[in-house]
């Protein structure tokens, strides 16, 4: 096995068990992180049967889950067990994976379709077909079934955002104190539900007011990249009386030992708005839209934002272009073609 980096990204080589040589991506940028990667595939488990095309789902389900603890974050793991159980409700379990086919797949989008919105079912397939795609690169499958099907097309919905004092409104209703203190981190910060729940104390910078958004071995961001946000007067007030609490815990938001579940907070944060008597459709990544669409509609720039927010691409902020109204006017009065 050897390492080659192309277009910034290592590359591992290896043979597979006929002896031909194959490549897979280890999707790092660092040598570190590379090696990392080599430790992990060298020891990554194996199946005990036979190389032989008659692995079932159940099989390849435990499998790809023990698979998962080596490669990703703690939250991708229970994705990935959502997506395979969610799928399981199509197939049986001891169906062999090479008799899956594309009617099953569209048979699981046409379940979910009365369930779940498209943004949701194309994260289950894209999960699945890498995991397949692991399936054919270990010599268990020839083809992955989940590459020949097209993921959901859906119109982009213009973002929902708190209205001016709602967010208040929320505040005062709820009782639990922690969790006041993440939905305030959420409205100032424009962080992610899976970035809050993994913010380490070391990664909050009081000397320098702000809050460090970074990769680390049980988290790793959405755009793999890390980003820094400076802390408003409000959110440190929070974040000061939380640290006084903190009794030597590694988290921010901490409760029975382990790290917050998400559960809690979108449960916790719908809870609250129904008690305030909002909108129903306010759901927690609506403080992630609320954050955004304010700085935008006080004219901070798109650019900005997006380097706030997190963004890979700055077309995915580009949903906020619309709140610009202004600027669209004043971009048409200058024009003088008479």
């Amino acid at each position: 096995m050897y390492l080659i980096k192309r277009n910034k990204i290592f590359h591992l080589f290896y043979k597979d068990e006929n002896g031909k040589e194959t490549s897979i991506s280890t999707k790092c940028t660092t040598k570190a992180e590379a090696n990392k990667f080599l430790q992990d595939f060298t020891n990554s488990p194996k199946i005990e049967e036979s190389k032989h095309l008659d692995l079932t789902f159940e099989q390849f389900e435990s499998f790809y889950s023990k698979y998962a603890t080596t490669r990703f974050t703690p939250s991708y793991q229970e994705f990935v067990c959502t997506a395979f159980s969610q799928f399981n409700r199509v197939i049986s379990s001891s169906i062999p994976i090479r008799n899956i086919k594309t009617a099953n797949v569209e048979a699981f989008i046409s379940l979910k379709l009365t369930e779940a919105k498209a943004r949701i079912i194309n994260g289950y397939l894209r999960t699945l077909q890498a995991a397949f795609q692991r399936a054919v690169e270990f010599n268990y499958l020839k083809e992955n079934v989940f590459a020949k099907v097209r993921k959901l097309k859906f119109a982009e919905n213009k973002p929902i955002f708190l209205q001016a004092g709602e967010f208040d409104k929320i505040y005062e209703v709820e009782e639990d104190a922690q969790l006041k203190s993440v939905y305030t981190m959420a409205i100032y910060t424009g962080m992610r539900l899976s970035e809050i729940r993994y913010i380490r104390w070391d990664a909050i910078d009081f000397s320098t007011n702000v809050i460090n958004v970074q990769n680390h071995n049980e988290f790793t961001t959405k755009s793999k990249r890390s980003r820094v946000i400076p802390i408003h007067p409000k959110l440190m007030i929070e974040l000061l009386g939380l640290r006084d609490k903190k009794n030597n815990e590694e988290y921010v938001f901490m409760r029975n030992g382990t790290v917050i579940r998400d559960y809690l907070l979108t449960l916790g944060f719908k809870r609250a708005v129904r008690a305030a008597k909002l909108n129903d459709v306010y759901h927690f990544h609506t403080l992630r839209h609320s954050f955004a669409s304010t700085l935008v509609q006080k004219g901070v720039s798109i650019f900005i934002v997006s380097k706030l927010l997190g963004h890979a691409d700055i077309k995915t902020t580009m949903i906020y272009s619309h709140l610009r109204t202004e600027d669209l006017r004043g971009a048409v009065e200058t024009l003088d073609l008479g």
